[in-house]
């Protein structure tokens, strides 16, 4: 009976990549989740709680769901929508190994992707001190430079990440962004994220406030993954050989979201700091 028992555990463990450190990984996943739905406020008010510590949150700068706004303003949505787009499209296109820089030209767009943010931030941040603007500031235009930034911030992450986690015998030399083509498909990706956020729809709210608090979670968590593994040496062959960096990273990813927004909390409490409107 114990060795039937001993076997049918070591199936199970088999079956999921990593073993028990995957079912770990997995059962944090699905505990968060149920922890998510479960906990007795209205999604809004967890979801602004959660992400308090990374974002200003000002209702004035943030995208409406008829009486619900996301937990993001519009530029952190357009930035940590477009690095979430970027990352399944990546994902999706088989490059999860893959370590090389994009073409110069690929580069260069990428950048001004990240210029034309801080531009459209630098133009906002002159109408809050009553200076002089180039142009009416909008969410739609916070929304959608937050989307190309969040582009490059995606593929600079994945870059980090592969060069970091991968055993140099594993790591491809293909290039994480093959050519326009590629770019043109993943911006169509963020795109259609931003189109889709700005549209105001009220039974898009849910589903948008969840992907934005995953987004922010997946961020942190490949930092976190990043670090450990550059400590351990990057020595990663296979995905199993990750599950336990991914559950470090995670309890990691879920620390500094409560760290951030515990400081910021008692930061305004302390300084009796007003909501901007």
């Amino acid at each position: 009976m114990n060795s039937t028992g001993h076997v049918s555990r070591g199936v199970e463990a088999r079956a999921i990549p990593g073993g028990g450190w995957g079912v770990a990984f997995l059962g944090l996943v699905g505990l968060s989740l149920v922890a998510l739905v479960l906990a007795p406020w209205p999604l809004q008010t967890k979801t602004l709680a959660i992400l308090h510590g990374l974002c200003a949150q000002r209702p004035s700068h943030s995208l409406w769901f008829s009486r619900e706004r996301l937990p993001f303003d519009a530029r952190m949505t357009g930035i940590y929508g477009g690095f979430f787009m970027t990352q399944l499209y990546l994902l999706a296109r088989g490059r999860l190994r893959a370590a090389r820089l994009p073409s110069p030209p690929i580069v260069i767009a990428l950048g001004l992707f990240m210029a034309a943010m801080a531009l459209d931030g630098f133009n906002s941040l002159a109408q809050d001190l009553g200076l002089p603007t180039a142009y009416t500031p909008a969410n739609s235009l916070r929304l959608a430079t937050g989307g190309l930034a969040g582009t490059t911030l995606g593929v600079a992450l994945w870059l980090l990440v592969s060069a970091a986690v991968w055993s140099p015998r594993v790591r491809r030399t293909a290039q994480v962004v093959t050519g326009w083509r590629d770019l043109a498909a993943m911006l169509g990706l963020v795109a259609a994220f931003c189109m889709v956020t700005a549209s105001g729809w009220p039974p898009l709210f849910d589903p948008l406030s969840v992907v934005l608090i995953a987004s922010a979670v997946l961020a942190l968590l490949l930092v976190c993954l990043a670090v450990i593994e550059l400590g351990k040496g990057s020595r990663s062959r296979h995905m199993r050989d990750l599950t336990g960096s991914a559950c470090g990273a995670l309890l990691a990813a879920y620390l500094v979201l409560l760290g951030t927004a515990s400081f910021r909390a008692i930061l305004e409490a302390g300084l009796r700091l007003k909501e901007l409107s």
